[in-house]
Protein backbone atom coordinates (compact mmCIF):
# COMPACT_ATOMS: atom_id res chain seq x y z
CA UNK A 1 0.00 0.00 0.00
CA UNK A 2 2.70 2.52 0.95
CA UNK A 3 5.07 2.41 -2.02
CA UNK A 4 2.82 3.28 -4.96
CA UNK A 5 0.83 5.78 -2.90
CA UNK A 6 3.70 7.85 -1.54
CA UNK A 7 3.57 10.34 -4.41
CA UNK A 8 0.04 11.15 -3.21
CA UNK A 9 1.42 11.95 0.24
CA UNK A 10 4.06 14.22 -1.23
CA UNK A 11 1.47 15.98 -3.40
CA UNK A 12 -0.87 16.48 -0.43
CA UNK A 13 1.84 17.37 2.11
CA UNK A 14 5.09 18.44 0.44
CA UNK A 15 6.40 19.56 3.84
CA UNK A 16 6.54 15.96 5.12
CA UNK A 17 9.66 13.86 4.98
CA UNK A 18 9.02 10.18 5.74
CA UNK A 19 11.85 7.74 6.40
CA UNK A 20 11.14 4.00 6.28
CA UNK A 21 12.78 1.03 7.99
CA UNK A 22 11.62 -2.58 7.71
CA UNK A 23 11.63 -5.06 10.57
CA UNK A 24 10.77 -8.75 10.35
CA UNK A 25 10.80 -9.01 14.12
CA UNK A 26 8.96 -7.21 16.93
CA UNK A 27 9.98 -3.61 17.55
CA UNK A 28 10.27 -1.67 20.80
CA UNK A 29 9.68 2.08 20.81
CA UNK A 30 11.91 2.37 23.90
CA UNK A 31 14.87 1.00 21.96
CA UNK A 32 14.26 2.34 18.45
CA UNK A 33 13.81 5.93 17.37
CA UNK A 34 10.56 5.49 15.48
CA UNK A 35 7.78 8.04 15.54
CA UNK A 36 5.37 5.30 14.53
CA UNK A 37 5.17 1.86 13.03
CA UNK A 38 2.84 -0.05 10.76
CA UNK A 39 2.43 -3.41 12.41
CA UNK A 40 0.50 -6.58 11.64
CA UNK A 41 -0.96 -8.32 14.64
CA UNK A 42 -3.45 -7.79 17.43
CA UNK A 43 -3.80 -4.38 19.13
CA UNK A 44 -1.93 -5.20 22.33
CA UNK A 45 1.04 -2.85 22.49
CA UNK A 46 1.89 -1.62 25.98
CA UNK A 47 2.47 2.11 26.20
CA UNK A 48 1.30 2.76 22.66
CA UNK A 49 -1.73 4.12 20.89
CA UNK A 50 -2.92 2.62 17.64
CA UNK A 51 -5.35 3.07 14.78
CA UNK A 52 -6.74 0.24 12.68
CA UNK A 53 -5.66 0.52 9.06
CA UNK A 54 -7.23 -2.62 7.55
CA UNK A 55 -7.63 -6.37 7.81
CA UNK A 56 -6.00 -8.59 5.24
CA UNK A 57 -7.26 -11.31 2.96
CA UNK A 58 -4.66 -13.92 2.04
CA UNK A 59 -4.89 -15.83 -1.24
CA UNK A 60 -2.95 -18.70 -2.80
CA UNK A 61 -1.13 -17.59 -5.95
CA UNK A 62 1.21 -19.00 -8.55
CA UNK A 63 2.47 -18.13 -12.00
CA UNK A 64 0.14 -18.93 -14.89
CA UNK A 65 2.90 -21.08 -16.42
CA UNK A 66 3.17 -23.10 -13.20
CA UNK A 67 -0.58 -23.68 -13.25
CA UNK A 68 -0.46 -24.94 -16.86
CA UNK A 69 2.26 -27.45 -15.89
CA UNK A 70 0.48 -28.43 -12.64
CA UNK A 71 -3.29 -28.19 -13.11
CA UNK A 72 -5.23 -28.20 -9.84
CA UNK A 73 -8.98 -28.49 -9.40
CA UNK A 74 -9.40 -28.70 -5.62
CA UNK A 75 -7.53 -27.41 -2.58
CA UNK A 76 -6.38 -30.98 -1.85
CA UNK A 77 -4.56 -31.03 -5.22
CA UNK A 78 -2.15 -28.39 -3.89
CA UNK A 79 -0.83 -30.83 -1.27
CA UNK A 80 1.18 -32.62 -3.96
CA UNK A 81 3.04 -29.45 -4.96
CA UNK A 82 5.58 -27.06 -3.42
CA UNK A 83 3.89 -24.73 -0.94
CA UNK A 84 5.94 -21.57 -0.43
CA UNK A 85 5.75 -20.08 3.07
CA UNK A 86 6.57 -16.90 4.93
CA UNK A 87 8.93 -17.44 7.85
CA UNK A 88 6.87 -15.26 10.19
CA UNK A 89 3.68 -17.22 9.45
CA UNK A 90 4.50 -20.92 9.71
CA UNK A 91 0.85 -21.86 10.32
CA UNK A 92 -0.58 -20.00 7.31
CA UNK A 93 -0.98 -23.03 5.05
CA UNK A 94 -2.67 -24.99 7.84
CA UNK A 95 -5.12 -22.14 8.39
CA UNK A 96 -5.70 -21.78 4.62
CA UNK A 97 -6.41 -25.49 4.20
CA UNK A 98 -8.76 -25.37 7.21
CA UNK A 99 -10.61 -22.46 5.55
CA UNK A 100 -10.80 -24.63 2.42
CA UNK A 101 -12.44 -27.45 4.40
CA UNK A 102 -9.29 -29.56 4.93
CA UNK A 103 -8.50 -29.01 8.60
CA UNK A 104 -6.49 -32.25 8.84
CA UNK A 105 -4.42 -31.78 5.67
CA UNK A 106 -0.94 -33.31 5.78
CA UNK A 107 1.13 -30.33 4.68
CA UNK A 108 4.67 -31.09 3.56
CA UNK A 109 7.58 -28.76 4.05
CA UNK A 110 8.34 -26.31 1.28
CA UNK A 111 10.63 -23.34 0.74
CA UNK A 112 10.43 -20.59 3.36
CA UNK A 113 11.00 -16.88 2.65
CA UNK A 114 11.57 -13.97 4.99
CA UNK A 115 9.56 -11.29 3.16
CA UNK A 116 6.38 -11.19 1.10
CA UNK A 117 8.30 -9.62 -1.78
CA UNK A 118 10.62 -12.63 -1.92
CA UNK A 119 7.61 -14.94 -1.71
CA UNK A 120 5.83 -13.15 -4.56
CA UNK A 121 8.93 -13.29 -6.75
CA UNK A 122 9.35 -17.01 -6.07
CA UNK A 123 5.72 -17.68 -7.00
CA UNK A 124 6.01 -15.56 -10.16
CA UNK A 125 9.17 -17.47 -11.09
CA UNK A 126 7.28 -20.77 -10.98
CA UNK A 127 8.71 -22.11 -7.71
CA UNK A 128 5.28 -23.20 -6.42
CA UNK A 129 2.19 -21.75 -4.75
CA UNK A 130 2.43 -18.95 -2.17
CA UNK A 131 0.04 -17.40 0.32
CA UNK A 132 0.16 -13.63 0.03
CA UNK A 133 -2.14 -10.81 1.18
CA UNK A 134 -4.14 -9.78 -1.88
CA UNK A 135 -3.54 -6.05 -1.34
CA UNK A 136 0.21 -6.60 -1.82
CA UNK A 137 -0.16 -8.29 -5.21
CA UNK A 138 -3.22 -6.57 -6.68
CA UNK A 139 -1.27 -5.28 -9.74
CA UNK A 140 0.18 -8.76 -10.39
CA UNK A 141 -3.27 -10.34 -10.13
CA UNK A 142 -4.78 -7.71 -12.43
CA UNK A 143 -2.01 -8.12 -15.02
CA UNK A 144 -2.09 -11.92 -14.85
CA UNK A 145 1.54 -12.22 -13.68
CA UNK A 146 0.12 -14.16 -10.71
CA UNK A 147 -3.09 -16.19 -10.68
CA UNK A 148 -5.18 -17.86 -8.01
CA UNK A 149 -5.29 -21.60 -8.71
CA UNK A 150 -8.05 -22.06 -6.10
CA UNK A 151 -10.58 -19.40 -5.09
CA UNK A 152 -10.23 -19.61 -1.29
CA UNK A 153 -9.50 -16.55 0.82
CA UNK A 154 -8.10 -16.66 4.33
CA UNK A 155 -9.15 -13.78 6.55
CA UNK A 156 -7.21 -13.34 9.78
CA UNK A 157 -8.20 -11.92 13.15
CA UNK A 158 -4.96 -9.90 13.05
CA UNK A 159 -4.88 -6.64 11.15
CA UNK A 160 -2.57 -3.81 10.11
CA UNK A 161 -2.30 -0.97 12.59
CA UNK A 162 -0.54 2.34 12.77
CA UNK A 163 1.10 2.29 16.21
CA UNK A 164 2.85 5.16 17.99
CA UNK A 165 4.30 5.64 21.50
CA UNK A 166 1.75 7.08 23.89
CA UNK A 167 4.45 9.03 25.71
CA UNK A 168 5.51 10.94 22.60
CA UNK A 169 4.27 14.38 21.87
CA UNK A 170 3.59 14.36 18.18
CA UNK A 171 3.86 17.31 15.92
CA UNK A 172 1.23 18.52 13.51
CA UNK A 173 3.36 16.86 10.82
CA UNK A 174 2.79 13.44 12.39
CA UNK A 175 -0.92 14.19 12.67
CA UNK A 176 -1.01 15.01 8.93
CA UNK A 177 0.82 11.79 8.08
CA UNK A 178 -1.49 9.75 10.33
CA UNK A 179 -4.59 11.28 8.73
CA UNK A 180 -3.24 10.68 5.21
CA UNK A 181 -2.47 7.04 6.06
CA UNK A 182 -5.92 6.52 7.58
CA UNK A 183 -7.53 8.07 4.49
CA UNK A 184 -5.51 5.74 2.22
CA UNK A 185 -6.35 2.71 4.36
CA UNK A 186 -10.04 3.64 4.21
CA UNK A 187 -9.79 3.76 0.44
CA UNK A 188 -8.22 0.27 0.52
CA UNK A 189 -11.03 -1.29 2.54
Amino acid sequence: MAGPRLPGLTARHPELLVNFAARSYPFDFAEERFDAAIHFGLPDWAGADHALLFHEDVVAVCSPEWLVRHPVATPADLLAHPLLSLEARPDAWGRWFAAAGLADAAIGEGPVYEHFLMLAHAAAAGMGVALIPSFLIRPELESGALVMPIDVTLSASEAYYLVWPRSSSHSPLFDRFRQWLLDEAGAEA
